[in-house]
């Protein structure tokens, strides 16, 4: 693994733990432990993929049920007005309106600048879906 980074991506995390997320990914990719990652393994992550936007819009889906509108629900959620979402705001939001779906991961998700809040402009994303 090289330790260099393209010089326009912001230093969120420090290299050591950049190398030990993609030993992480890597070692998960690679099921047989024979140090190679076979297609089959590799294709895991599209099912992933796909599994994570299928329940992004069942999320999107749910709070216009719910609120009418992405806008409605961002006006709900955001309870102490402070235009962004933390954790406990969002995994209120999901319990309180019966989401069952993976609220963690759709909160990393659209924790794009993973800043650990979701701003609104983030949350608008959910309209792509």
């Amino acid at each position: 693994l090289g330790t260099k980074r393209a010089p326009d991506l912001p230093s969120l995390i420090s290299e050591e733990e950049v190398e030990e997320v993609l030993t992480v990914v890597y070692r998960f990719l690679d099921s047989s432990n024979n140090g190679d990652i076979s297609r089959r393994e590799f294709d895991l992550l599209d099912g992933l993929w796909r599994e994570l936007w299928q329940s992004m819009l069942e999320f999107k889906e749910h709070i216009i049920d719910c609120f009418g509108s992405l806008e409605q629900g961002w006006s709900f959620a955001d309870k102490n007005h402070d235009r962004l979402l933390v954790w406990d705001e969002f995994q209120t939001l999901a319990r309180e309106h019966h989401f069952d779906g993976p609220v963690r991961q759709i909160f990393m998700y659209l924790d794009r600048d993973d800043s650990g809040e979701i701003a609104e402009d983030e949350w608008l994303l959910l309209h792509n879906f």
